[in-house]
């Protein structure tokens, strides 16, 4: 149940929210997915592509705010569009680039930050 809960908030998370109309089966990631324990420094070091449209001072003007975030919010984000679940054509090409260890990566950074 803690991951439905996250699934459901995360739907407004990074995108546009889905309408009842455009219901869609549940989004679940393996677990060796969620325990992968992302490299902070890399995270870092990757972040530059996020932050040409995510604002660092985390105010939401069209694009969220990511920072602070909690991980696995980052992480169900990231492979919903990475699996074109989520829709949105620029971070559909971001996400489908990467692999498990960058996102772990990526939301580490992201989570850490305030």
């Amino acid at each position: 149940m803690f991951f439905r809960s996250i699934l459901v908030s995360s739907v407004f998370f990074l995108g546009t929210a889905l309408t009842a109309d455009q219901t869609k089966e549940e989004f679940i990631l393996p677990s060796s997915i969620l325990e992968i324990e992302g490299d902070l420094a890399y995270g870092e070091y990757l972040a530059s592509d996020c932050q040409t449209c995510h604002r660092s001072d985390n105010k939401n003007e069209g694009i969220p705010g990511i920072n602070g975030r909690e991980i696995i919010e980052i992480v169900y984000a990231l492979h919903e569009y990475k699996n074109k679940y989520r829709q949105n054509e620029v971070m559909q090409m971001m996400a489908g680039g990467l692999g498990d260890e960058e996102i772990a990566a990526l939301a580490s950074y992201f989570a850490s930050l305030q």
